[in-house]
């Protein structure tokens, strides 16, 4: 008894892998299929090859815009100011020496000596920028900060030097004489353009400042040390990269001062706002990805625009846009087209349940789009290969303040499989719609259309209160990517990846458990209801 119930067993899956490779042998013949597949081959090859063009010209441009032949005009530009403040200054000295010493010409008196002053110091720093080809106003790296903090160090020791005789005292000296070394010491790096010694000397600097504690003198010297770190040349060789590093190492100081006084130093949330335990522990995660990726040379630090990254990006999301648009012209003509046609006859005169055939087709579409994904996952490394170079920077995620990392390889199929529960799910609602209308272009419209104003639909969520019904509507559960991966978009750029702290007056998505509980209640109506129709109705 149990040989023959085996038996029957073996010969019921037989025909559903039969009619399983029947449904693949279709789908294979289709013209519309082959038509997709080279769209979106192409599609990787042909961004991969726009993004590295585009990547070429900035370069040139880059180039172009350093070229050495602009110190000219730059030495041109700042001799000319020199001289429009030369005669602004004669000017001046014109209106101090004609205004008469009274009492109460005093405040007006002082003004024009303070505005004296201050022309005077402008002057002194656009010699110096042409003296040293330092220019401030054209270029942005360590020794044009030095060259404002000399600026600055001279107007103070000006101010120490006309304090009064009688009023100078020991600790009046001991200022005096540091500010001179300091003053020796700004010299010598602008002389020898030494970034580690103009280093050395800005952490001193916090190490001898007692209006920071302890905290804040560690945090401010990390900075400094992260600089130097990120950019050994302090933008001499890459002034966009270094901005970059300055602000990645500015942003490691406002997580950590977030972290200690539990307040959003970041920006990323609201200005100052008190942080909950949970967004605290966001922040010491978010933390231990930078540090982790600054350690292990993985953080993301470029002379400008990221095209390796923005060309992954680009590759794998139209590459994802052709697959959804290929499921959904399968699925809202996989039952429909096949009635029109009259085709499925052949199969419901055959001795098969219709729930056969019904998995048959799920089953095969299910393949389809899987292989289709495997194909973009292919192509699309291989284009980021080939004009990029095979990416080793790793997905790096943190749990409880520990930080890991995956491979790019492994985190990017990863990735691909997760954006395949989004497709599943039109898929799914499309292949409702075949089973229901029987009209294939009914079907294949109206799933095009739910996947279309899905963004519409949640850019309207954003912005709505966190209204507990909204998490009940399908879009807001989908794009698993952002909560399984949290930490994806930092491999592209630390200093804009983060998606600030929520204060729960606006929408967020429902819990990663959540979303998918729901999505697979949401999957098992939409497969309930069309096979339900499907084994039910006429199938005239």
């Amino acid at each position: 008894m149990h040989f023959y119930k085996s038996q029957g067993e073996d010969l019921r899956l037989n025909k559903i892998i039969a009619l399983y490779k029947n449904e693949l042998i279709k789908i294979s013949k289709k013209v519309s299929i082959i038509i997709f597949m080279i769209v979106m081959i192409l599609g990787c090859f042909g961004l991969g090859g726009v993004m590295k063009f585009m990547e070429a010209q900035t370069a040139q441009f880059s180039t172009a815009y350093s070229d050495p032949n602009q110190t000219q005009w730059y030495t041109d530009d700042l001799t000319t100011q020199i001289q429009s403040q030369t005669t602004y200054l004669a000017d001046l000295d014109k209106q101090i020496e004609a205004m008469p010493d009274t009492s109460e010409n005093q405040m007006a008196l002082q003004s024009l000596k303070d505005q004296r002053a201050d022309v005077y110091m402008q002057i002194e720093m656009m010699q110096t920028e042409i003296d040293k080809e330092i220019y401030v106003g054209y270029q942005s790296n360590f020794l044009t900060l030095a060259l404002q903090d000399l600026t600055n160090l001279k107007s103070e020791i000006r101010s120490l030097e006309a304090v009064p005789a009688e009023s100078r005292d020991s600790a009046w000296q001991k200022t005096l004489d540091s500010k001179n070394q300091l003053l020796t010491d700004y010299l010598g790096i602008l002389d020898s353009k030494n970034f580690e010694e103009y280093i050395k000397i800005m952490e001193n600097s916090v190490a001898d400042n007692d209006s920071l504690s302890a905290s804040d003198k560690e945090i401010q010297s990390e900075y400094y040390t992260l600089w130097y770190q990120l950019d050994p040349s302090g933008g001499m060789d890459d002034m966009t990269m270094s901005n970059q590093a300055q602000t990645i190492a500015q942003s490691v100081g406002d997580m950590r001062r977030s972290i200690n006084d539990k307040v959003d130093y970041t920006g990323y949330g609201q200005s100052m706002t008190p942080m909950s335990p949970d967004q605290v522990g966001d922040m010491e995660n978010r933390l231990a990805v930078t540090e982790y990726q600054i350690n292990h040379n993985s953080v993301a630090v470029n002379n400008g625009m990221d095209f390796s990254a923005n060309s992954s990006s680009s590759i794998f999301g139209f590459g994802l846009f052709i697959i959804v648009l290929m499921m959904l012209v399968l699925a809202g003509g996989a039952v429909s087209q096949e009635i029109s046609s009259g085709s499925i006859k052949s199969l419901i005169i055959a001795p098969v349940k219709r729930w056969k055939i019904f998995t048959a087709k799920v089953l095969s579409l299910l393949t389809v789009g899987f292989l289709a994904l495997v194909v973009l996952y292919i192509f699309g490394m291989l284009s980021q290969g080939i004009f990029f170079g095979f990416s080793n920077i790793p997905y790096v995620y943190a749990s409880n303040g520990v930080a890991a990392a995956i491979p790019f390889a492994l985190y990017r199929f990863l990735s691909l499989l997760v954006s395949y529960i989004d497709i599943i799910v039109y898929m799914a609602f499309a292949f409702m719609l075949s089973v229901l209308t029987r009209n294939t272009a009914v079907a294949v419209g109206l799933s095009i259309a739910t996947y279309f104003g899905g963004s519409t639909v949640m850019s309207v969520m954003m912005i709505l209160p966190s209204y507990e019904w909204l998490k009940f509507i399908p879009f807001g559960n989908l794009n698993l990517n952002s909560r399984i991966f949290p930490f994806s978009s930092m491999m592209q750029t630390l200093t804009m990846s983060y998606p600030g702290l929520t204060t729960g007056t606006s929408f967020t998505p429902p819990s990663l458990i959540f979303s998918l509980i729901y999505l697979g209640i949401f999957l098992f109506c939409m497969t309930y209801t069309a096979m339900d129709s499907f084994n039910r109705r006429d199938l005239k």
